[in-house]
């Protein structure tokens, strides 16, 4: 006790050393109470954060001490009481600081006129000016975001930039400003420089989904929905989930769309329609269906009814549900004369009665699509669709002279490459190959950079296939590898082309377009094969079985595994390890099943080994697997005749061909399961 008598709490006071302070007037207050004591040790509970102890503290002192009334209000601004705390400053006009906490309490109320009149009284002080920055960034930061709100984007952020303090919300504001203003890259930087140092969760969430929507509108969306993810680590939102499902869509990656969409509210307008049109997408029509129902009823003034009713509309035709997709068409072009959709839509009723063959009501549809103020395209594709209808009346004598009036009336379409690729395929198709050849020159000599230049060449080449000129089918194949702009159709050509060469066993050149082919994903599989076979035929065994090991790990469920160790075992047997060979065989039917093909190959190398018996042996078990396939179970019948014949088991031999005489289902095998008989019986 004399060690705390020695200290006085005042001394402790002055050297902010406030809980030896508050043990010191706690112990003060109850050894010997005063209100001196309580008024003390108040200050130090105000000091120390204990705000509420403070207030009850302060209150058990008399009126007659006046710094009560300012520690009083002190107490109340912390408690974020601010009428309180004016009414105890009011009653403390002798102390200046009351006029500091004032001006906060009015700049924390956006009172920016009154902190101004508050802080022009109060003493200069380091937190006077330190203050007095933010309320002049606060000032700048309300007139930068009426220049954004006005549209006026460079005096926006020419404010923005001036402002000091405020760390985040003036590089948001900033950045903003220049994503208006197409400066993405700075934009971004800024947006980054948030995320990476700001310690506020509402600033880096805002700045990602801010970023995020930049990088979208840049069509850049592998960027966009990297920084959604991040934001979502941070915080589950739906905003976010909704942007990640809408990039997979614009991408058309309906799946990945549809599993961020799943998990978002029904209630939400925009968010219940991509459900629905996501569902439309992924082929799930009875579900789509539903849900746009759903949102066309309790969303009626949606910004998407337009886009529910056409979808709707487009499923009913895919049911071929004509009427009830011309209901919500027309329903459409009612309500809403001046959508986007509003064209499009008539055309769908068109094409509707003309899918139904009431041409009349088609035509006149057609006709009125105009008035809606369609896209080029639809306008475009509309008029055709006119002169196909008027065929159809009876207006031209074939579909053919309908193209081609088409062609003759609207040179400037951009349907003309396509209309002549048209009539060239109707022509292939009634046998007038020359005449379509004459179609398909047209093309390619006037639009030969196009997309569909290279599929009349294609088209050429099967001409010259059905005529018998495979030298010109092959330059044509030979033409479209060398085409830039032919990409898409390169893999298949190679594979014709491999599988020409292959026929004419031009061995080296099918080689070069099977080698082309291993870098197709859909063509690597059966191109590697195909070597395989190659390497086997010219004896390269090595070559084959490296290529055959490699189809064999590559796609363990290949279509080509059953042949694929077939070939293997042809390759050991070539070697001379027969042995090898069979445990191949073997082994395959553990693994796929009894095969009939695999007991030929088996029975075919015992033979070759003369063990008659296990060679007999195995063709009977590929007979009986043959099961339907009578030929074939009567070929394996002949063999297994064959393997007992060349034991001198006559009798088994005669049956067997009996057998394969009675099942064969061609004349010719039956002729020949006879012609084995005869000999028997002429031995």
């Amino acid at each position: 006790m004399l060690l705390l008598l020695l200290f006085p709490g005042e001394d402790y006071l002055i050297q902010h050393r406030f809980d030896e302070a508050s043990r010191y007037y706690h112990i003060m207050s109850s050894i010997a109470p005063s209100y001196n004591a309580y008024y003390e040790e108040a200050i130090c509970a105000l000091a120390n954060g204990d705000v509420n102890e403070s207030v009850t503290l302060l209150q058990s002192i008399p009126s007659e001490i006046p710094e009560k009334f300012y520690y009083l209000g002190v107490a109340h601004y912390q408690l974020g009481m601010y009428e309180q705390a004016i009414h105890y400053f009011e009653n403390s006009d002798e102390v200046w600081q009351c006029n500091y906490y004032r001006a906060l309490m009015n700049f924390k109320q956006y009172k920016i006129l009154d902190a101004e009149k508050y802080f022009d009284v109060v003493p200069e002080s380091d937190h006077k000016k330190l203050s007095l920055i933010y309320l002049r960034g606060y000032n700048q930061l309300v007139h930068a975001q009426k220049k954004f709100i006005e549209g006026d984007y460079s005096a926006a952020a020419e404010l923005y930039d001036t402002v000091e303090g405020y760390f985040g919300y003036k590089e948001i504001g900033l950045a903003l400003c220049y994503a208006e203003m197409g400066d993405y890259d700075r934009s971004i930087a800024l947006f980054d420089t948030i995320i990476k140092y700001s310690t506020d969760n509402r600033l880096i969430t805002q700045s990602i989904i801010e970023v995020s929507r930049i990088y979208y509108n840049m069509q850049k969306f592998a960027q966009a929905r990297n920084y959604l993810k991040n934001y979502l680590a941070i915080e589950s939102n739906d905003r976010a989930i909704f942007l990640i499902g809408k990039i997979f869509s614009d991408e058309t990656q309906y799946d990945s769309a549809a599993s961020y969409f799943r998990m978002l509210p029904d209630s939400i307008d925009e968010y219940l329609f991509y459900v629905g049109r996501t569902d439309y997408f992924l082929g799930s029509w009875g579900s789509a269906e539903q849900k746009l129902l759903v949102h066309r009823e309790i969303f009626p003034h949606s910004e998407y009814r337009d886009r529910t009713m056409y979808i709707l509309a487009s499923i009913n035709v895919k049911r071929k549900e004509y009427y009830s997709a011309i209901d919500f068409w027309n329903e459409l072009i009612s309500l809403y004369p001046n959508s986007i959709y509003a064209a499009t839509a008539l055309k769908g009723i068109g094409d509707a009665y003309f899918d139904m063959g009431e041409y009349s009501k088609a035509l006149q549809a057609f006709r009125k699509v105009k008035e809606y103020n369609p896209n080029p395209n639809v306008e475009m594709e509309t008029t055709l669709k006119i002169y196909e209808t008027r065929f159809h009346l009876g207006k031209y004598p074939s579909l053919v002279d309908a193209l081609r009036n088409y062609i003759e009336h609207n040179r400037d379409s951009k349907l003309i490459a396509k209309t002549h690729l048209r009539i060239a395929k109707i022509l292939f198709e009634k046998g007038s190959l020359y005449q379509s050849l004459s179609e398909l020159e047209i093309i390619i000599d006037n639009y030969y950079e196009s997309m569909t230049a290279n599929e009349a060449i294609l088209e050429k080449a099967r001409i010259y296939e059905r005529l018998g000129r495979k030298k010109e089918m092959i330059q044509s194949y030979q033409n479209l590898l060398m085409r830039q702009s032919a990409a898409a159709y390169h893999a298949y050509v190679a594979n014709e082309l491999g599988s020409i060469y292959l026929k004419e066993s031009n061995y080296d050149s099918a080689l070069y377009y099977y080698n082309l082919l291993l870098n197709s994903e859909k063509y690597r599989e059966s191109a590697m094969f195909e070597i395989g076979k190659i390497y086997y035929t010219l004896g390269q065994d090595k070559g084959s079985e490296a290529m055959v090991d490699k189809l064999i790990s590559e796609y363990p469920a290949s279509v080509f595994l059953l042949d694929a160790h077939i070939l293997k075992s042809k390759i050991y047997k070539h070697q001379g390890n027969y042995q090898l060979a069979i445990t191949v065989l073997n082994e395959l039917i553990k693994r796929v099943g009894p095969k009939p093909e695999i007991y030929i190959e088996i029975g075919n190398i015992y033979f070759e080994l003369e063990q008659y018996p296990d060679a007999r042996d195995n063709y009977l078990s590929a007979a009986q697997h043959f099961k339907q396939k009578r030929d074939d179970a009567a070929q394996a019948l002949i063999l297994a005749g064959d393997a007992s014949f060349a034991i001198d088991d006559k009798k088994n031999a005669q049956e067997y061909y009996l057998q394969a005489n009675l099942i064969a289902k061609t004349l010719t095998m039956k002729h020949r399961a006879a012609e084995k008989m005869r000999k028997i019986i002429e031995e």
